[in-house]
């Protein structure tokens, strides 16, 4: 067995109720101050990695203080070099027993979708479901990149 591909990015509403018919992982992101969201059971999952950040490319000006405003005093918090790390540690620990990769985020747009097609040139797999309807966060994808290229 052996990763060899990335279901399309999914919004956490369906993360919770859908279940695959291969072995995969699952990496599912929330801004941190929602809910971890409850899976649905599924045999096939092998492990989970739950990350929190904003769907944020840069945390400057206007933006900034949007957040500041929507989080109350909490600041926001930007996609790092440690969650790029943990992302890569924990896919290259499962890929030789998982054939797919499951990614979800709040609406399954632009965090998993970055994450998605980060993972997708950094294993050379198909990077189709990380792009169709989707707008992959490029701060998420190019902090994945970096760190994959400095290994």
């Amino acid at each position: 067995m052996m990763l060899n591909r990335i279901e399309a990015p999914l919004s956490q509403k369906d993360a919770c109720k859908q279940t695959f018919d291969l072995p995969y992982i699952h990496i599912s992101i929330r801004s941190p101050h929602t809910k971890k969201p409850i899976l649905a059971s599924d045999p096939n999952r092998k492990a989970v990695l739950y990350l929190l950040f904003h769907d944020v490319d840069k945390i400057e000006g206007s933006l900034q203080q949007a957040l500041h405003e929507m989080c109350g005093k909490a600041k926001p918090v930007l996609f790092s070099e440690a969650q790029a790390k943990m992302i890569l540690r924990f896919v290259e620990k499962w890929k030789d027993q998982v054939e797919s990769i499951v990614i979800n985020c709040e609406a399954g747009i632009s965090r998993s979708a970055g994450v998605a097609a980060a993972i997708a040139a950094i294993y050379q797999l198909d990077d189709t479901p990380a792009y169709r309807g989707k707008a992959p966060n490029v701060h998420v994808k190019s902090t994945l990149m970096k760190v994959a290229n400095n290994k």
